[in-house]
């Protein structure tokens, strides 16, 4: 049978929100599939993002793999939500999620980046402590540079009904995740709170589930910055046959 991976990006975003894992991906699949929401090829069609439209697309994409190929699916942001609610409604290879968003906002946010750099500069030597704090100034500006870019140019109160909807969905569907599940998170993301991994955790009863998360990284983490290392432990957890078994 045909390997197949199929990837869904996050709420105004597109296949740049994965970074490097879709090149990296394609060595191991016959297929990669980077699913484009309705709307966000071109900007001034993002008013066919509606809920029905998109649960439509992505049914049909689904259907139109599992009949004959073996399926992997990785949701981003509001992509791993979606992920998640088809998770629960079919029973894929594997499924990894990455900074799901099925809670929104992250309001301990800026008490969390007050201990983390109180920790560093109590940790560190003076010069490592001031590079960390200037690099994740760096980091924080390309993140909140590009959200306040995509909401002044394709953000509007109809998709983000859509946004919230998709998470109302997943969250009162009481259908489990029956697949392998690897969740990964930025324990610096600004947007997801740290209690959404034990939800979706606890979503799953699957035997083989996992956590990462990424140190000194943010909710746009593979956008922006190097993440070999968590691009080689996605693939390890995607290729790894002995997990296949649980599945079974």
């Amino acid at each position: 049978m045909n390997k197949v991976c199929i990837l869904l990006h996050g709420y105004l975003g597109d296949e740049a929100d994965f970074g490097l894992l879709p090149k990296a991906l394609k060595p191991h699949y016959d297929k990669v599939i980077i699913c484009q929401m309705p709307g966000h090829v071109s900007i001034n069609r993002i008013y066919t993002f509606t809920f029905d439209e998109t649960v439509k697309m992505l049914y049909e994409v689904i259907e139109s793999y599992t009949k004959d190929s073996i399926v992997d699916i990785i949701g981003y942001s509001l992509g791993g939500v979606m992920a998640s609610y088809l998770a629960k409604q079919y029973n894929f290879n594997k499924v990894v999620l990455i900074s799901p968003s099925i809670k929104f906002l992250n309001f301990s946010f800026p008490k969390l980046m007050h201990t983390y750099m109180k920790e560093v500069k109590k940790s560190c030597e003076e010069k490592i402590a001031k590079e960390t704090e200037e690099e994740t100034k760096k980091l924080f500006k390309a993140d909140f540079g590009y959200i306040w870019y995509r909401f002044t140019t394709r953000f509007t109160f109809s998709t983000f009904k859509t946004f919230l909807q998709f998470i109302d969905a997943n969250n009162k569907l009481q259908e489990k995740i029956k697949s392998p599940l690897l969740v990964i998170r930025g324990e610096l993301d600004e947007l997801v709170p740290k209690d959404t991994v034990e939800t979706i955790l606890n979503s799953c009863v699957n035997p083989v589930k996992e956590y990462i998360g990424i140190p000194k990284a943010s909710h746009l983490f593979l956008r922006f910055s190097d993440q070999t290392d968590t691009i080689n432990r996605i693939i390890k957890f995607l290729t790894e046959d002995n997990l296949n078994e649980s599945n079974k």
